[in-house]
């Protein structure tokens, strides 16, 4: 009953956000095509209707969908971050295209509160692929993103534990990893067992540090 094409999407959209977050991936999924026969370059309903797809376990169009999605918000000047996430995340676990997905990860702004996700997501990714020094660098910008950032990501402690294990059994850099976990103690003071590994990497830390300096 709202006039107006603009009305009728933005009721169908708000309807569609609603029913999927309530779990509702099907009535989502109508309230989204309903909203883009009104608007059908928009980027939100696209990626809100590839989302309801993927719920379905329609991997194909959904990808399809996303990347329309993340192409219109390019339209706009801002990437949309949720889409693009989505976007290699698929890409990554169903096409097995992890340089695809790479570039989808590294696409994601700073200005974005999932921009310590992303990195951390692309970091992993590069390690599977075998490039060790790219994901420890681009582990070094999620932490700084962690550090920067105007909020702590909610799995941040979690994304930090992975970066320090990642160096110190990989890279075999135990300063890196005691520098991740630094953070992680900052962000999660009262988790006994991110302070325990700190501690123990700190002191193999100073270890190191006293040996270079009676060998140099």
């Amino acid at each position: 009953m709202t006039p107006g094409a603009r009305g009728k999407h933005d009721k169908n959209l708000r309807a569609a956000r609603a029913f999927f977050a309530a779990g509702f991936a099907r009535e989502a999924r109508r309230c989204f095509e309903r909203a883009l026969r009104y608007a059908p370059d928009d980027a939100r309903a696209t990626a809100g209707l590839a989302r309801a797809l993927l719920e379905a376990g329609l991997r194909e169009r959904a990808t399809t969908l996303l990347a329309r999605a993340v192409a219109l918000s390019e339209r706009g000047g801002q990437p949309d971050a949720d889409a693009l996430i989505d976007l290699a995340q698929v890409l990554a676990s169903d096409l097995k295209d992890l340089p695809q997905a790479i570039a989808r990860a590294g696409q994601v702004s700073a200005a974005s509160p999932r921009l310590a996700e992303a990195r951390m997501l692309e970091a992993r990714w590069r390690a599977t692929l075998g490039d060790i020094a790219g994901a420890s660098l681009v582990f070094g910008r999620m932490r700084e993103a962690i550090e920067l950032g105007s909020e702590v990501p909610r799995d941040a402690v979690r994304y930090l534990l992975e970066a320090a294990e990642f160096e110190h059994t990989v890279e075999r850099d135990v300063l890196a990893a005691e520098r991740h976990l630094a953070v992680a103690v900052r962000v999660a003071p009262h988790d006994s067992n991110v302070s325990e590994r700190y501690r123990a990497v700190a002191a193999e830390a100073f270890e190191l540090q006293r040996k270079r300096k009676r060998d140099g």
